[in-house]
């Protein structure tokens, strides 16, 4: 008997003692940061001795009562290959261990935007022969708690074969360090697409914000009743639409414009309305919408027009089975001239196919925006929305959004892990999700660089970010009111009041129809201008033109810019472009402006006495002013009048808009 319970107590303590375990960031191929204190840790029993070899150092420690541990390597000089080796009552090898400078690159689906989607690809790939160049993609990871590791990922070293997969942004920053200081360069990419900022930081740092101090903090439960949840959706929405597979669901819909097809069976929507919350929630897909008006006299009218308001995302418009033209969810309001031989007297048929792509869709603006007319003459007019609709689907897919968009929990499933990891610095493209609250951005860009400097314990840890670019439809100036893209554009601007921050100008690397510009090469580079100038002492221009003083006197206004690189227009004409002015009536009207030496002088004739002066300020600018270096100014403003973000609040929006619990459609 005494012999069965030995046998068993050696059994019970081999059962719990557990091998060293190191944490995923550490593979073969990593890339450590040279010249500062290298952090090496992980798991083992407790009480166990944990010894580490590199570079020929040996350090031992003992795994403390949770059974962590945690050994501070000395300074290495950049080079390599290294053995790191981790000795317990087990042994852990990664080879081919290179010393040198590693950023972390983070954010949304522009930093997650890989090489092989740039413009740059096909001369990019085959040139992509750098194996000092290493590449850490953290797997996706939703937390309510912060974790002690990460999901998975691997080092890959950059080779033509593998260089298509890698962030774009921080492969083209890597290159230009790494050509520039001839040391390997680790990129630690851990982005997401369609994410909020306010996802990315700890719950202790948010809630000290005084927007977010409410701010709950997400539970295990609620995690796994949003799969529980969505795994429901899936099946009622399925039984609703009598499809199988949401993924594959696609019907033929080639008749559907056709004026003498029989929907009879289609489903009656209420118009305009965003049929992704009404009909159908949280759907992306191809919908299709008919109806049907009465035209007596069409011919007396030498020309008609059909007039939409946003369609969200894409469609196609047609009537009596003829095509009569296309809209985009960045045309705010649409016009599309009608010959009369397209129309019929009496029974009229119109047919639009909407494609939704990504959140929102259906038709978006006011029923008064919606109306078909005759030489624009309003006696004419039909309103679209006093129109009986159907809608049916051609292609169909449950579009619920992940919790990645919650307050914590990508700091705690993605950032935390790594936070022991040495750095030079972080680099950061996010914001698109956040410009509708593009004013509560000012402080939440500093809220997460403060957050995540003392969390890697580096207070003045490098932090440089990338201004969001131009986008939406071309809007001249500030006249026809707000432009949210502009508003967050100031708030990263402002955030270089933070010490050692740098901020990348793109507003004219970006395009209009796509929120995600294929050029990734030259953000990268300006990233990389800053760092060289700024931390490895190459004498770079790494700014655009950097305004010092505005001053208003005798009907002009004069802006003088820092000193540095010559201003230039870059204009064939050299005019400069993108200006505006406004008196205290805060109306503001197009300016002329020059380039006086380091000064720029704007003037309008419809503002006899400016207060007030703006530059590209608009989501899709036509600024121009550069310097001689090749950088552009960033758009600002001399005003703090109120903006169209100022008062709108994240926090009551989330959970209206995502919440963590879907109402599941009745049968």
């Amino acid at each position: 008997m005494r012999l069965f319970l030995f046998f068993a107590a050696m059994l019970s303590v081999m059962t719990v003692s557990a091998d060293v375990r190191m944490p995923g960031i550490f593979t073969d191929h990593a890339v450590l940061q040279r010249n500062a204190p290298i952090k090496i840790w992980g798991w083992a029993d407790r009480g166990e001795r944990v010894t580490v070899y590199l570079n020929n150092v040996k350090r031992s420690v003992i795994a403390d009562q949770t059974g962590r541990w945690l050994i501070v390597m000395e300074e290495i000089a950049a080079g390599g290959p290294h053995e790191l080796v981790v000795k317990g009552k087990n042994t852990i090898r990664f080879t081919d261990i290179l010393i040198g400078e590693v950023w972390l690159c983070a954010g949304q689906s522009n930093m997650q935007f890989v090489v092989k989607n740039t413009a740059s690809v096909s001369e990019a790939t085959p040139k992509a022969n750098f194996p000092a160049i290493r590449h850490f993609k953290v797997k996706e990871k939703i937390a309510a708690a912060p974790s002690d590791d990460i999901a998975g990922g691997a080092w890959t070293v950059c080779s033509p074969e593998t260089v298509q997969s890698f962030t774009a942004v921080g492969y083209f920053f890597a290159k230009q360090l790494n050509q520039d200081l001839n040391v390997p360069v680790g990129i630690i990419n851990a982005s997401w697409g369609g994410t909020y900022i306010e996802a990315w930081i700890s719950h202790a740092a948010l809630t000290r914000n005084r927007d977010y101090r409410d701010v709950p903090v997400i539970t295990e439960h609620q995690l796994s009743s949003w799969y529980t949840n969505v795994e429901r959706l899936y099946a009622a929405y399925g039984k609703k639409l009598g499809i199988q597979s949401f993924s594959n669901y696609k019907t033929n819909d080639s008749l559907w414009h056709r004026s003498d097809y029989a929907d009879g069976k289609w489903i009656p929507i209420p118009f305009p309305g965003d049929f992704d919350k009404t009909a159908l929630p949280r759907f992306d897909g191809t919908v299709w919408f008919r109806s049907k008006f009465k035209l007596d006299d069409y011919a007396s009218r030498k020309e008609w027009r059909l007039c939409l308001g946003k369609v969200e995302d894409y469609s196609d418009i047609f009537i009596n089975g003829k095509k009569i033209g296309n809209a985009s969810n960045n045309t705010n309001t649409s016009a599309y001239v009608i010959d009369p031989s397209v129309l019929t007297a009496g029974e009229n048929t119109i047919a639009i196919r909407v494609s939704d792509y990504w959140e929102t869709g259906g038709f978006a603006s006011t029923p008064q925006t919606y109306y078909f007319e005759g030489n624009q003459h309003a006696s004419s007019r039909i309103s679209l929305a006093d129109l009986q609709w159907k809608m049916n689907f051609a292609s169909a897919k449950v579009w619920i959004r992940t919790p990645n968009v919650q307050p914590n929990v990508l700091f705690n499933g993605m950032i935390n892990p790594v936070i022991s990891y040495s750095v030079k610095g972080v680099l950061w493209y996010q914001g698109e999700n956040n410009a509708e609250f593009a004013f509560q951005y000012r402080d939440l860009l500093p809220t997460l660089i403060a957050d995540w400097r003392a969390r890697f314990g580096q207070p003045a840890m490098p932090f440089y970010f990338v201004q969001l670019p131009n986008y939406q439809k071309y809007q001249q100036n500030s006249r026809n009111g707000g432009a949210q893209w502009a508003e967050i554009r100031e708030s990263m601007q402002k955030t270089l009041a933070v010490p050692h921050t740098g901020m990348a100008v793109t507003i004219d690397l970006g395009d209009s129809t796509d929120v995600h510009p294929r050029n990734k090469e030259d953000v990268g580079k300006r990233l990389s201008l800053i760092a060289l100038y700024n931390l490895y002492g190459k004498q770079y221009a790494c700014t655009g033109p950097e305004v010092q003083r505005i001053v208003f006197e005798k009907g002009k206004t004069l802006i003088t810019f820092q000193k540095g690189s010559r201003l230039i227009a870059r204009d064939r004409y050299g005019y400069l472009r993108g200006f505006e002015v406004a008196g205290k009536d805060k109306n503001f009207f197009n300016a002329t402006a020059f380039i006086k030496d380091s000064v720029v002088v704007v003037e309008s004739s419809a503002v006899v006495s400016p207060e007030a002066v703006r530059y590209s300020w608009s989501n899709n600018p036509d600024g121009n002013l550069y310097n001689e270096a090749g950088l552009p100014a960033s758009p600002f403003r001399s005003d703090d009048w109120t903006l169209t973000t100022q008062e709108r609040k994240f926090d009551r929006w989330i959970n209206k808009m995502y919440p963590l619990e879907y109402k599941i459609p009745e049968e």
